[in-house]
């Protein structure tokens, strides 16, 4: 295969993303809902399908990781500064069969949001790039993660990895790799 051509298909990912909308403040017991019926839908029906669950207080305009200078030994952990606003999550679904895995993932977990609350308050939209992983993890609080994509992309993602974005020539060749044995 030609560098042109490897370049070419590194610049997309192989598949694409579903970025989950949720339009109200969680709670704890809303967010720990929503984390086992992904751990469930990924377990009993989707096997091939990974997922990221952001939790953020911060707004993504000012949000800056800084080490946090504890004065101990090692490594000073990041710590994510900016103008603090309410908790709000950002939900991933990404899949192996190319759009059919992933989107119906994605419309089972907005049926269970829209259930919990008894009217509509979570929509999903098509995304092709990584973009909208490095804005979550730009300003996450925490973050849970399931399935094989995010677990060997944990690196990236990591609050106390030092960039503030991550590598993403190496983010999709993982993609890449994981993806096209479809």
């Amino acid at each position: 295969m030609a560098k042109n051509e490897q370049v070419k298909k590194l610049e997309k990912l192989a598949t694409p993303l579903y970025c989950i909308e949720v339009y109200f403040v969680p709670t704890t017991a809303d967010i720990s809902a929503i984390e086992q019926k992904m751990r469930r839908l990924q377990k009993n029906k989707y096997p091939f399908v990974s997922w990221l669950l952001v939790e953020s207080t911060t707004d993504s305009d000012t949000a800056v990781r800084l080490p946090c200078r504890t004065g101990k030994r090692g490594k000073p952990p990041m710590r994510i500064y900016g103008e603090k606003i309410n908790l709000h999550l950002h939900i991933v679904a990404i899949g192996k069969n190319r759009k059919q895995s992933a989107n119906s993932f994605a419309d089972e977990l907005i049926c269970f949001i829209n259930k919990r609350k008894g009217k509509p308050m979570a929509k999903k939209r098509y995304l092709s790039g990584t973009a909208f992983i490095n804005y979550c993890c730009k300003q996450t609080d925490s973050f849970r993660s399931g399935g094989e994509f995010f677990r060997k992309c944990y690196k990236y993602l990591d609050r106390n990895y030092d960039n503030n974005s991550f590598d993403k020539d190496e983010f999709n060749k993982i993609a890449c790799a994981i993806f096209d044995e479809v």
